[in-house]
């Protein structure tokens, strides 16, 4: 099943809460982390703020994205509904200081033509 039919309020490990939970039971941090997807987090039950403080520690890497309700946009920051200061505040509050993956829809040269204007 594609991943944009999937209902994130029925799977185990939908909640960076609950993946969080996983990683301490199991006692894996050393080798497991978590990637903090910001289409996803705002896609499902909990706020982006509320997602990456629950993560919190554990975000070792991220896939970074605008979109609306729907996360496979994959839209350049600033054209949906994410608010990237609190995004980039909140991660720094965690101690995420790696670095920051874009996750971008192929073909969209948008943000390109925005970066060299």
């Amino acid at each position: 099943m594609p991943e944009s039919q999937l209902d994130p309020e029925r799977m185990f490990g939908a909640s960076p809460k609950e993946v969080a939970s996983v990683i301490e039971n199991a006692e894996v941090q050393d080798c497991v982390g978590v990637c903090l997807d910001t289409g996803h987090a705002i896609s499902t039950k909990p706020d982006l703020e509320d997602a990456i403080l629950a993560a919190g520690e554990y975000v070792t890497c991220t896939h970074l994205h605008d979109a609306f309700k729907s996360y496979q946009m994959h839209l350049p920051p600033g054209e949906g509904l994410i608010d990237w200061k609190l995004a980039v505040n909140m991660l720094t509050k965690v101690g995420y200081s790696d670095r920051h993956i874009f996750e971008l829809a192929s073909g969209d040269a948008s943000w390109e033509k925005r970066s060299e204007g």
